[in-house]
């Protein structure tokens, strides 16, 4: 049975608002602002303020924290990679691989990442020539794990700080 409600004037269904839900987990860089940096990460924040300055930058979308955040709380860091996408996320993320292209690039943006005080470069995952599909998905949830990992692990002691992994998903040239 699905659950039915009434708003301004026509039914919708608890469905509809997962999807919805979905949807707004992804960002283009286009939609991202300045206030944004801590649901996109540095490289993803970096990247939407070029192209609010009109600077071409490959077309992309970014999988913000709260994705990650959902996920984490679902599958716990020891399986991340095998625990499925929330269906309408997977869908989500389906259609914005779609239209970025036949292959794409998968990357970490995680906050802090690309600060003033310390700079992760090099420690988190990032996926080169990812088919849409079951590949970007296995991209996404590999560079959500890299936050994990014992040599990004060993680079944020004494943080304190629980990770918060945004991933920007680039069409590749």
């Amino acid at each position: 049975m699905v659950d039915r409600r009434r708003s301004s004037g026509r039914w919708w269904s608890v469905t509809d608002d997962l999807e919805i839900r979905a949807q707004m987990r992804l960002l283009t860089l286009d939609q991202i602002t300045p206030r944004d940096g801590d649901r996109v990460g540095g490289k993803a924040a970096a990247l939407a303020m070029l192209v609010a300055r009109g600077i071409p930058v490959p077309a992309g979308v970014v999988v913000h924290v709260e994705a990650f955040s959902e996920h984490l709380a679902r599958a716990g860091p020891a399986a991340i990679t095998q625990t499925a996408l929330d269906p309408p996320l997977a869908r989500a993320l389906a259609k914005a691989g779609q239209r970025l292209g036949p292959l794409v690039a998968v990357r970490s943006s995680a906050v802090g990442e690309d600060g003033g005080v310390a700079s992760h470069a090099g420690q988190y995952e990032t996926v080169l020539g990812v088919r849409p599909g079951a590949e970007l998905e296995e991209a996404l949830k590999a560079c959500w794990a890299s936050a994990f990992s014992a040599r990004a692990q060993a680079y944020q002691r004494g943080d304190g700080r629980p990770p918060q992994m945004a991933v920007l998903i680039q069409t590749l040239v």
